[in-house]
Order: structure tokens, then sequence, then C-alpha cells
């Protein structure tokens, strides 16, 4: 399978339940591969949430807006660019404040719950950054990885509470390599359940474990 400039191989494809609301926990590797290989594949509408506080202007900041909403795409802010930016004047430039990161968080964390609930599949990349990024990442090695952060977790307690029963986290690895032109496998594990009451760090660390196991070259 090809999409655009990259030719595409999934594995593990029938450990994404057929119905029902998923969380998606995958791999950052690439900045715009990445969503396109899971947008491009899944036999389900996928929604993304992705970070907005890249955006260099007031009119950027718009138009990521826009375009998330169309798509329903829940979206946040990542609270170290912001408050560096604003504190450093050596930083990226950022449009956002310090003080609205809480109510992006927030306002993120409902339309997941929302998204969840309506039995979706919400798709997070919980390292926060991109190895291969046009933009500033604090990856510095093709083979490195980020600790995972909890909000994929957040999400699916708060929706297991809500509908009264676990919500299957799927954890998404890649491998990529780049020759001529890009190519990529993408592996699904098997599902963990995940409660209204399971401890956070607990599923963190299994999940970031699987996702580290499934991005080992074949």
């Amino acid at each position: 399978m090809f999409v655009r400039r990259i030719r595409l191989q999934t594995e593990g494809m029938h450990n994404v339940p057929e119905t029902g609301p998923v969380v998606l926990a995958a791999r950052h590797y690439h900045q715009v591969y990445d969503g396109i290989a899971l947008l491009s594949t899944m036999p389900r509408p996928v929604h993304l949430v992705i970070s907005v506080d890249w955006a260099r202007n007031y009119a950027h900041r718009v138009a990521l807006h826009g375009l998330a909403y169309v798509a329903a795409w829940p979206v946040l802010l990542r609270s170290e660019r912001v408050i560096q930016s604003a504190h450093e004047p050596s930083a990226p430039r950022c449009v956002f404040q310090p003080e609205e990161v809480h109510s992006y968080r927030r306002i993120c964390l409902q339309q997941c719950d929302d998204l969840l609930c309506d039995g979706r599949i919400v798709a997070m990349f919980p390292e926060g950054y991109p190895n291969v990024d046009s933009h500033d990442s604090p990856k510095t090695a093709p083979g490195e990885f980020l600790p995972f952060r909890p909000g994929f977790v957040w999400i699916a307690q708060a929706a297991a509470q809500r509908l009264g029963h676990p919500i299957p986290v799927v954890p998404v690895g890649f491998v990529y390599r780049r020759e001529k032109r890009w190519s990529a496998v993408m592996r699904f594990g098997s599902p963990y359940q995940v409660a209204s009451s399971s401890e956070t760090d607990v599923v963190v660390a299994e999940i970031e474990a699987r996702v580290r196991a499934l991005c080992v070259p074949a």
C-alpha cells in the first residue's frame, strides 16, 4: 500500500476492536506520516489528538482550530513549549499563553470522553513529540523514545467510569526506513483493558513497554 510518498505495511489490525470505543496509543516517529498511516488504513474513522502550540501566528492558530473542528480532532497544548516561549526570549515563538494550557487540557479531555462514549476511536501519541519534525523536538536520535505521558490513560479511565465498563487501549508501533522513499511497518498490539480504577502509572508503563516492543525491527 502507498500513502503519498510512503510505502506502508500493517500488522495486527485484528487487534483493533471492530466496534465500540478504542484508544490507540502510538509511537510518534514522523510528524506527518504517523497520522496519515492511521487515518488511511483504519476501517473505522479515527480522531487524532493533536497539539497546536506550534502555530507561529494568529492566522495559523485559527486555521489549525478550524481544521481540527471539521475533523473532530481534539486539540491540546504542550505546557512546556508554551511556558518556555513565554519566559525564554530565545525559545521558538508561540502564540499561546501559559494560562491557556489548563483550559485546553480540560476541553480536550471532555472531547475525548465524548468521542469514546459515542463508540469512536481516539488516537494519541503519548510521547508528545515525533523523531522527524520540521519544528523543534527534544528528540535527537532516530531511535529515541520519550517517556509516555498519562493523558491517554486519563481519557480511558473517564470513559470507563461513564460507560461502566473497561476501555481497550491498543498499542501501536512504527518501524520506519528511509531509502529513496519512506517505508514503514505499522503494528497493532493486543488491547489492554483500562477500567476507571486502573492504576495510571501501571497502565502507562505497560503500554509504553508494549509500544517499544512493537517498534523493534523484524
